[in-house]
Order: C-alpha cells, then sequence, then structure tokens
C-alpha cells in the first residue's frame, strides 16, 4: 500500500497539494513495466484509456491508441447504429485472423462494390456464394466505366490464379505458415476457408506487418485490437446488443453520478446478460459509492467527479471532491475486492499520472491529454489553422444538445450546464505523443522506485507539496 504521508492523513488534498518521493532504484527506465488491469480480466499495455467524449475517442481515436498499447472508449453521443460501426471498424481494423469479413456476392454489380469500398475503407474483398469463396475483388481489379458490369466478370477466380488456403492446413502454426505463403506471393490479402470451401477468415499483409511494426499493440485473445463502448443508462439493453455484436470487449457504463439506482440497473442487466465481459462503472468518489457499483456487479470502476478542466459539475452544482483523495480512499477499498479503479480526469502531464498511479489507480482516464491529438474527432475545423483544438466537456451546452444529457440523467427542455468548451494544444499524431507521454511516465517511476505499476504502489511514498498544500489547510512537511 502506498507510504501517505501522516500530514495528509485526514485532509482532502489534489494533485496539485502533493508530490512523489524519490525511491531507491536498482533498474533502468527501460526496464519500467506500464502493462496494468483495468477491470478484473481486461489487461493493456499502457495506462492510458481513452475518454467516452465526442471530441476525444471515435475509432481512429480507439486505433491509434491500442498501437500504442492503450485502449479507447467509442462514445455515446451517436445512435446506437453509428457507434456499433465505430466499434466494428475498430476490431476489424486489423487481426492476423478476420472473422466474418466483409464480403460481396458474384452478381453484385461494380458500383455496388465501389459503394462497399467507399463505406468500409477495405480494399480486399472476398467474393462468395452463400458462405462458398468463389473469388477475390480488389478496387484494382476494375475501372469507373465497369460500374455496371458484376463482380464475377472483374473477379480473381478459384482455379484462375488465386491465393487461398486450407484453415486445416496451416492452424498448428497459423502467424509462420501465413508468413511464409505472403513470401511466395504478390498479393495483399489470402482468404482462409474450412475443408468445404466455406470461407473462415481473411488474413492481409498489412495486419501481419503491423505485427511486427507494433510490438506494444493491445490486442484480444483473436489477434484484434481491443475497444470499450460507452453505455448509457436510457437505451443500454439496445446499445449493448449492437455493441456486443459489433465486438466491443468491455461495457463501460458512463454515468456523471455512480452511486445511483440508474447505473446499479444497467450494471446488474449487463452482468446477468453478457456474464463473459467485463462491465466498468462510475463514476464516483466515495467508498460508499466504490462498494455499491461493485455490489452490483462492477468489475472496474471509474473515479472522480469535475476534476477535469472542462467539467463544471463542483463548481456549478456543488458536487464533487479533490481527485488525489477520491483516488486514494476509492482505490484502497476497491483492491480489497479485486476491482481495479481508473483516475478519470485531471492528468495534464506525466507527472500527474504518475501520482494517479502512486495512489492506487492502475490506470488512467483522459481526454485532455488526447483531444489534441490528429485522431481526435474535429468539432471545429477552424482550430486547425491555430495550432489548436476544441475540448468539450459532456455536459457542456453543445454537448447535451447532442445527446450527451443522458449522462447526468437529464430529460425535458431544461438543462443547466455542467461542461464548457476550450481549446487546447494541438498534440500531433498520437503515435508520436503517447509514446513521449510515456517515457516521461517511465522516468518518473524509475525515480520512484517501482519497476512497474503495481510495485509503484507498494513501494511509493506521497508528501504535501510545500505552500500550496498550506492553502488547503494541509501542513507541509518541515513548516511548523
Amino acid at each position: 500500500m502506498v507510504n501517505l504521508d501522516k500530514d495528509l492523513i485526514g485532509h482532502e488534498f489534489s494533485l496539485k497539494d502533493i508530490i512523489v518521493c524519490e525511491g531507491h532504484s536498482d533498474f533502468a527506465v527501460e526496464d519500467v513495466d506500464l502493462s496494468t488491469y483495468i477491470s478484473r480480466n481486461i489487461k493493456i499495455n499502457i495506462p492510458i484509456i481513452a475518454a467516452a467524449m465526442d471530441t476525444v475517442c471515435e475509432s481512429e481515436m480507439a486505433i491509434a491508441l491500442a498501437l500504442q498499447g492503450g485502449i479507447g472508449t467509442i462514445h455515446n453521443n451517436l445512435s446506437i447504429e453509428k457507434q456499433a460501426q465505430e466499434i466494428e471498424r475498430v476490431k476489424k481494423y486489423e487481426a492476423i485472423l478476420i472473422e466474418k469479413p466483409i464480403t460481396i456476392s458474384p452478381d453484385e454489380k461494380i458500383a455496388n462494390l465501389d459503394e462497399l469500398i467507399d463505406k468500409t475503407d477495405y480494399s480486399n474483398i472476398p467474393v462468395v456464394r452463400g458462405q462458398k469463396l468463389v473469388g477475390m475483388i480488389t478496387k484494382n481489379h476494375y475501372l469507373m466505366e465497369d460500374m455496371d458490369l458484376s463482380v464475377s466478370e472483374k473477379m480473381t477466380k478459384i482455379g484462375n490464379n488465386l491465393v487461398y488456403v486450407e484453415y486445416s492446413k496451416i492452424k498448428d502454426n497459423v502467424v509462420n505458415n501465413i508468413k511464409q505463403l505472403f513470401k511466395s506471393t504478390i498479393v495483399s490479402a489470402i482468404p482462409i476457408v474450412e475443408y468445404n470451401g466455406d470461407l473462415k477468415y481473411l488474413v492481409t499483409r498489412t495486419d501481419l506487418s503491423n505485427q511486427e511494426k507494433y510490438k506494444n499493440v493491445c490486442r484480444d485473445e483473436k489477434g484484434r485490437l481491443k475497444v470499450l463502448a460507452a453505455i448509457d443508462t436510457r437505451e443500454y439493453k439496445e446499445r449493448m446488443e449492437a455493441c456486443d455484436a459489433a465486438g466491443a470487449d468491455s461495457f463501460v457504463v458512463d454515468t456523471s453520478h455512480g452511486y445511483c439506482i440508474y447505473p446499479e440497473e444497467t450494471v446488474r442487466f449487463a452482468k446477468k446478460t453478457y456474464q463473459d465481459k467485463d462491465i466498468i462503472a462510475g463514476n464516483v468518489v466515495t467508498k460508499e459509492g466504490v462498494k455499491y457499483l461493485i455490489d452490483a456487479g462492477a468489475d472496474g470502476v471509474k473515479i472522480n467527479i469535475g476534476v477535469s478542466d472542462i467539467c463544471t459539475t463542483t463548481e456549478d452544482v456543488g458536487i464533487g471532491r479533490p481527485e488525489g483523495s477520491a483516488v486514494y480512499e476509492c482505490a484502497n477499498v476497491a483492491r480489497e475486492y479485486n476491482v481495479p479503479c481508473i483516475a478519470d480526469g485531471g492528468a495534464k502531464s506525466p507527472g500527474d499520472i504518475l501520482k494517479y498511479l502512486t495512489l492506487g489507480a492502475p490506470a488512467v482516464m483522459t481526454g485532455n491529454l488526447l483531444a489534441g491529438t490528429d485522431e481526435a474527432p474535429v468539432k471545429d475545423d477552424l482550430s486547425k489553422s491555430k495550432g489548436v483544438r476544441v475540448y468539450r466537456g459532456m455536459g457542456s451546452p453543445k454537448a447535451m444538445l447532442e445527446g450527451g444529457e443522458k449522462r447526468y440523467f437529464l430529460g425535458g427542455k431544461l438543462k443547466y450546464p455542467e461542461g464548457i468548451e476550450k481549446e487546447v494544444p494541438y498534440r500531433g499524431s498520437v503515435s508520436e505523443w503517447v509514446p513521449l507521454l510515456m517515457q516521461g511516465l517511465k522516468q518518473g517511476m524509475q525515480k520512484a522506485g517501482g519497476r512497474n505499476i503495481e510495485e509503484l504502489y507498494k513501494v511509493g511514498r506521497i508528501v504535501p507539496r510545500s505552500l500550496l498544500g498550506y492553502e488547503h489547510g494541509i501542513k507541509p512537511v518541515g513548516i511548523e
């Protein structure tokens, strides 16, 4: 358990009020392991979760973050159909074996194929009659003047140089066998069939090369990128069904007030209906709130209310708690049940992430640190030219108009805002920015003496931070 300075015990404190002391290290920065669990069974490779916000995480962000080892939460300020499509896009972005690949009938028109390719961004389309593989077709197979032709007239057919393989012949060593297949051909995708010719999987050269390029990718047991789905407490039955079918790894019951009957009912339904899935729920700031959600069946709990710089719940409606105290208390209680707590909001630097991890949260959910990247959904194109990005709370007036009020249990016409819009600095690509953040975190962990996140929690020492803590009623070390 983290060593919390005696002058902090019994006081409420924020991240600004504390600092992590140096600790003894017998390892180098590159030896630090950032892998962690965000729920009982879901493991990620870096402790970063993209927040379920409409200016932070849709499929592009979820893909980019998973490639770096983190995980994204597809927000629910979307129609059920659209949210499911975003999840499906993540799950089909890459996999060693792509299950249920997008297919087309040989009798379809090329015009329909062209529309399908534009809609899905998939360029290698197996052609099937029923379940039987009969050919392959890509955008390179046809010209604009071919739109009225059938797919069968332009595809590469079985028996006519089509490269494919029966699954039984490669299943004992799938990756190596597929690598050998690609070495012997110039095709960009290879369909894999059952003994009777039914299409089973699709493998692409790009996905295979990504396995080598990205060493820290957050993948499920089938080699697909992991992704979370935010679920509200109104249409949760329909939304869960669609997101589950799309392949979501976990549901995040996302509300501003988790110590409430509505998220409890949603969690109980989810655990009963989707027994193979971990359920993450929140947000709460007290040990009572944590126990309430765990008793309902939550496998992970989100902590914090009103601490983000675009969430005004604390100032506007008077509810919340300093984030340091909230995470410290809630994480300690949740650990008794072997349930991870996620520190949601308030982190603006690797140092803030370090403090959260030391306090007991094994991962951090963030919008601020990701909203300025290329992969974040852009609501204001003009901000690009100013070198900033617009970032908004889901309780902001515009977000509420588009569905964000669900998170706050609001109905009717009157909606008092609990969030704002603000500009955040442009950060570039997730592929460059997130590794830099994680390098800063590793450097902090090495100085604190934590070789991994669990060890950091055990050996970390937190003390008040000079006069800043004193102003909040905490006696700093060395000051009488």
